[in-house]
């Protein structure tokens, strides 16, 4: 843009030829739009900014560092909340939200942000984003079995801003059908539909050989619903109403611990 015209600024990009993932492009490219913009405005004239994007199987990381003011050492872990301002910005406008809404936007899709800084030398921003891969290298994918179809249609967008592939079934009629056509991960499931009861449906999926090892999570407004008799049938609850600033989070990282730990208590198969 024309302020690193202005500051006489150079910008390196290091990118490989060839990086996938399964994110949403409009958040991601907010991100970067924040957070080189955040290095235009903080770097001093004739700095170097540098931009540059890691790839392995696991994550992405990007990296966007400065030869700016830098920020003070007991200022860092306040860098992210909101209307804060580090005292060595000078005269530069701002009102404190660029970084908050950065870090509020990874969250969507699953990621993390932090940074390392030295005052008067420059900062260096690290975002990592998690690819979202399962055990077995397939792109997450989960089964929502709900009858709201709001609630789907919310789950639906946060977790697909996260990479998660989702299909939905509105009852247990439909679940046990869309269910056997499936490989999910993760099946996120309400408790109670007008053509039956969600424990029960869980029972009978787990008979299904392709779902043993699958972690079954209530989806509910009172955690003590899955507790008693219904525990057996569900690994986890998440709550409702949806807080989306946590919520493909919270799937994500039910999907990956649970799905590994199930896996783990699953018997050895048999020796011939």
């Amino acid at each position: 843009g024309t302020a690193s015209y202005d500051k006489d600024l150079t910008i390196a990009v290091d990118v490989p030829n060839e990086a996938s993932v399964r994110l949403d492009a409009r958040i991601l490219k907010q991100v970067v739009y924040n957070l080189v913009s955040n290095a235009i405005k903080y770097s001093r004239r004739g700095g170097e900014i540098a931009v540059a994007l890691t790839v392995s199987e696991a994550e992405l990381c990007l990296r966007v560092a400065d030869e700016g003011v830098g920020i003070e050492a007991d200022e860092i872990e306040h860098i992210f909340d909101e209307f804060y301002r580090a005292r060595g910005v000078g005269q530069e406008r701002g009102i404190g939200l660029g970084l908050p809404i950065t870090k509020r936007l990874l969250t969507q899709l699953c990621g993390t942000i932090s940074v390392e800084s030295d005052l008067h030398v420059g900062s260096t921003f690290t975002v990592t984003l998690t690819r979202n891969l399962a055990t077995d290298g397939r792109a997450l994918e989960v089964l929502i079995v709900e009858d709201d179809d709001i609630v789907v249609e919310l789950a639906t967008m946060l977790l697909e801003h996260a990479g998660v592939t989702v299909h939905a079934a509105k009852g247990v009629a439909q679940g046990l059908v869309v269910a056997r056509e499936l490989r999910p991960h993760l099946v996120l499931m309400d408790l109670n539909f007008p053509d039956g009861r969600g424990e029960d449906l869980a029972e009978v999926l787990r008979t299904h050989a392709h779902l043993t090892e699958v972690p079954f999570v209530a989806f509910t407004t009172d955690e003590r619903n899955v507790r008693g008799d219904l525990a057996e049938q569900f690994d986890a609850w998440i709550s409702k109403p949806i807080e989306p600033e946590g919520f493909a989070m919270s799937v994500v990282t039910l999907a990956e611990v649970l799905g590994r730990s199930r896996t783990s208590r699953q018997p050895p198969s048999p020796k011939r």
